[in-house]
């Protein structure tokens, strides 16, 4: 079947590590897969080289309100015709549904799929996204609580709504090398790392990340602090770090490609977000063993049992994520125990062969209606 996946966004984080893993699955169990990206060449661009596909079409987006990359975006899909459709993300979601709506001869399958939002209150966006859902045959969640919030906020019915979980990729933790933190990043040996992994953008809350290592770092000399991940704002974090004189412990490291690696020497995984869908980087630390404190964010507290396979903290709420993080630097057993934990709920939860088998039950489903 030939089937496109399509984003909107040229750069590389969560969302877009999901769909290529989702495009190379489907590719290798025989569906003709053409990936799509809606923004430039980018990221996303030298990340698709790395994979075993070979179909890509890039639709550049010139300004904000870009008509001619939606008229080309309509054109491909009329002169390909494809049998399914894939996207990800608001833009992608509704730019398909739209051009559904306008010819209505295109004839695919659309699987739109929602990656975590912020959906609280009605605004101008989810008012537009609920009108349109309808145009889609199926929405793929990946997360429980973010489904429920679609159906609350949005109105958009329980049965329009599946859930599948993110994957992982089970042959990258056959390929993990240890860091040297010492030689690499000048982190003293016998200090405890503590990492965080996202792009910098406002949801991740990183201010709440510096203001947890000051007050650690202030009473005990033995933590380093890692954040890995590349943004505009990175050289502002770098030098605020170095404003509260805490640079020589916490270090920004931009984008890395060695992420698990990293991962695997750390002691702690901590993640500070106002908001997330279900966060690939927890998913990540999970399957490394390491014992998660995050914040009580929508994909987070569904999977985690508090205390058991991780720790939930409250949003912004620093002082009681710098206890937890004690409670884990000062009890050794607790820590392996959690870690241990959060590995055999990944296992069960996150394994990437499960995510396309759920794909493709859902296409045949579909497809027998």
């Amino acid at each position: 079947m030939k089937t496109l996946l399509v984003i909107a966004n040229a750069g590389f984080s969560g969302a877009e590590k999901q769909l290529l893993m989702i495009a190379e699955g489907l590719s290798k169990r025989d569906f003709d897969v053409t990936v799509c990206n809606l923004e430039g060449y980018g990221l996303f661009y030298k990340e698709f080289n790395k994979t075993s596909l070979d179909k890509l079409v890039i639709i550049k987006r010139r300004h904000k309100f870009d008509f001619i990359r939606f008229f080309n975006f309509g054109y491909h899909l009329s002169k390909t015709k494809y049998d399914i459709v894939i996207s990800f993300g608001y833009v992608s979601n509704n730019l398909t549904r739209i051009l559904r709506v306008l010819n209505p001869f295109l004839g695919f399958m659309h699987i739109a799929g929602e990656r975590g939002r912020d959906i609280k209150t009605k605004n101008i966006f989810n008012v537009i996204d609920s009108y349109l859902s309808s145009y889609s045959d199926v929405i793929v969640s990946n997360s429980k609580i973010q489904k429920d919030k679609l159906i609350k906020v949005e109105n958009i019915k329980s049965s329009l709504i599946k859930v599948i979980n993110n994957g992982f990729e089970l042959s990258n933790l056959e390929n993990i090398k240890p860091v040297n933190f010492q030689k690499e990043f000048g982190i003293p040996d016998g200090n405890k790392v503590i990492c965080s992994i996202g792009n910098l953008s406002k949801h991740k809350n990183i201010p709440m990340f510096l203001n947890v290592a000051e007050k650690i770092i202030s009473s005990r000399n033995d933590v380093s602090f890692l954040y890995v991940g590349d943004g505009p704002k990175l050289k502002k974090y770098k030098e605020e770090a170095i404003r509260l004189g805490i640079n020589s412990n916490v270090l920004f490291l931009g984008r890395r490609d060695d992420v698990l690696d990293i991962l695997a020497m750390s002691d702690i995984f901590i993640l500070t977000s106002s908001w997330e869908g279900m966060p690939n980087v927890l998913i990540e630390a999970m399957f490394l063993k390491l014992s998660v404190v995050c914040t009580s964010v929508d994909g987070a507290k569904e999977i985690i049992t508090n205390q058991i396979d991780g720790i939930l903290v409250e949003l912004d709420d620093v002082d009681e994520m710098i206890d937890k993080i004690y409670l884990l630097l000062d009890n050794e057993e607790l820590n392996v125990k959690i870690g241990e934990n959060a590995y055999n709920l990944a296992m069960s939860l996150f394994n990437s062969e499960t995510m396309i088998d759920s794909y493709i039950q859902l296409i045949k489903h579909k497809m027998l209606k």
